[in-house]
């Protein structure tokens, strides 16, 4: 049983300023509030809020947690320090004066901040800053593999930085429901993973981790991310069933997605590009809508018993386009096209049922075992806007539009079904992009984020770099620099930019004119259409 032992406020006079640290021994209930004039706050142990009580931390506010070496709870040598919320935690800080959550010393690693099956519906965590913390094993019969873990809890985590944690990010278990949006997560094992019924909703985060994504028995709403991650994007397995919208997969050593085991996905508006396999399918049902596909290793990868509808999809400049074995797949308004392979079955293969319908294909055939329903244009040029810059929007003349079809039905499941209020002109187009007049001439539609060419050079850089970008329309632009606590450093534009190529050069310095310090920076783009965000490293 923890001792419960006071609170104890040191004061230290250091340059004339009175500084304070309040410590918090192991196993103290906490609650109130925490400020300013308090901080650092040191946890040597396990703080505690208790069930039905709250702690409130203002902005500007540094925790500083023991770090050790033993992280599984049960072990009598275990040391690092952690908070338990059983009550309800309220983190709130601001775009300059962020809350940080970090490691007391320079060596090793705290555990997490764990929200349990009594804490509250009303938590939250906005603009805080977390770093090197890891995991707790063993604890109230689960292990906790987030710098923030929930155990059947809810919270709503927005605009913060997570980077160098040496487990995840955010973990979820047992029915948990937190919001997780505008979000920063650099460089941690992995960025969010959800299991056994947990429903996080997870939107407009940048993740740069190991993986970015990752859950089993789990249904989460995957919407409007940048991924771009060291090793796989998003992974799902044993009866998950992800929704996955309107998000950015890009520059991944191996998987886009990868969905195994009795899975089931949406797939809707997604770019997956850059990477050795886009979209990887294993005995799962996929449902893709309108998705975009390009230059990897393998495109899609469908096999041992998956169903797999790709619908008004695009797989261009890649190795293989499709690869399919053992598996039932129905391709319909979908180009498929300057891929070296069109289609790939393996001769192992113990059959497949394919077919495809309404599509567009670059070569004079298919394979014998894919069966062709009907209304494919083969060997012909789509006639995309600008493919090589990922813009594959549909020109005027292009032979895709209205090449569609609204309805199709294949192997005992109905693959689209489309109302005339879903489409433009008297057919649906071939193609990931619905055309118009409007598109073609004017540029109105959300281009993929590589078609802003936003880079900076040089990177690393001492005392200066050119941020680049180019706009496909006219745009009112905000190009904003980001320290690793999400505060905002140098606005370098906030008007109206013709559409084209802009270089804008940072001096390394903040609104003030102050040089900052070495370090890793974020610069985010932001457009009336799409926002992006990459890192720079600024050196000494």
């Amino acid at each position: 049983m923890k001792l419960l032992l006071p609170i104890t406020v040191v004061y230290l006079l250091s340059a004339n300023i009175l500084l304070a640290e309040t410590v918090i021994p192991d196993g103290t209930e906490i609650s109130g509030n925490w400020n300013f004039a308090g901080s650092p706050y040191i946890i040597e142990g396990e703080a505690i809020i208790p069930a039905e009580q709250s702690l409130t931390i203002n902005p500007g506010v540094t925790i500083k947690f023991q770090t050790g070496d033993v992280f599984n709870y049960e072990d009598p040598d275990f040391d690092c320090g952690f908070f338990r919320v059983n009550g309800e935690l309220e983190a709130v800080g601001t775009g300059l004066d962020s809350i940080i959550f970090t490691r007391l010393g320079d060596e090793n690693y705290w555990g997490v901040i764990y929200f349990s099956t009594s804490a509250g519906s009303n938590s939250i965590l906005n603009y805080c800053h977390f770093e090197y913390g890891n995991k707790i094993t063993n604890c109230a019969d689960n292990d906790f593999l987030g710098v923030i873990s929930f155990d059947q809890a809810e919270c709503s985590i927005t605009n913060s930085y997570f980077g160098n944690n040496n487990s995840g990010a955010v973990f979820c278990t047992n029915s948990s429901s937190p919001d997780i949006t505008n979000n920063m997560i650099i460089d941690n094992d992995f960025g969010i993973k959800c299991e056994n019924n947990s429903n996080a909703f997870i939107s407009g985060n940048h993740i740069e981790s190991g993986i970015g994504i990752l859950g089993e028995q789990s249904s989460p709403t995957i919407t409007n991310n940048i991924i771009q991650c060291t090793m796989i994007g998003l992974a799902f397995w044993t009866g998950a069933s992800p929704v996955i919208t309107n998000n950015t997969i890009q520059n991944c050593e191996l998987y886009g997605l990868f969905i195994m085991n009795n899975s089931t996905a949406y797939l809707h508006e997604n770019l997956f590009e850059n990477m050795q396999w886009g979209i990887n399918c294993q005995n799962s049902n996929v449902t893709g809508f309108r998705n975009v596909v390009s230059n990897c290793q393998i495109g899609i990868q469908i096999f041992y018993d998956s169903n797999f509808d790709i619908v008004n999809t695009v797989v261009a400049n890649s190795v293989e386009g499709i690869r399919i074995h053992d598996s039932s797949v129905a391709i319909v308004n979908s180009i498929n096209y300057n891929n070296e392979n069109e289609f790939v079955i393996p001769d192992w293969s113990d059959g497949i049922s394919a077919t495809i319908s309404h599509s567009l294909i670059q070569e004079n055939s298919l394979p014998e075992e894919v069966i062709d329903s009907g209304f494919n244009l083969f060997a012909t040029n789509p006639l995309f806007i600008d493919p090589e810059n990922g813009d594959y929007h549909l020109q005027n003349d292009s032979p895709c539009i209205d090449a569609g079809t609204a309805f199709f039905e294949w192997d005992g499941r109905v693959v689209i079904n489309l109302d005339e209020d879903d489409y433009f002109g008297t057919a649906p187009d071939i193609g990931a992009f619905e055309h118009t007049a409007l598109i073609a001439n004017d540029h109105e539609f959300e281009p993929p984020s590589s078609a802003y060419n936003l880079s900076n050079y040089p990177n690393p850089f001492k005392p200066a770099t050119t941020i680049s970008f180019s706009l496909p329309f006219e745009s009112k632009v905000n190009l904003t620099v980001y320290n690793i606590k999400g505060q905002i450093v140098k606005t370098l534009a906030d008007r109206e930019f013709d559409k084209g190529n802009t270089q804008l050069i940072w001096d390394g310095k903040d609104n003030s004119g102050r040089n900052v310090s070495a370090g890793i920076y974020f610069y985010k783009l932001t457009t009336e259409r799409n926002s992006l965000t990459k890192k720079m490293i600024l050196m000494e």
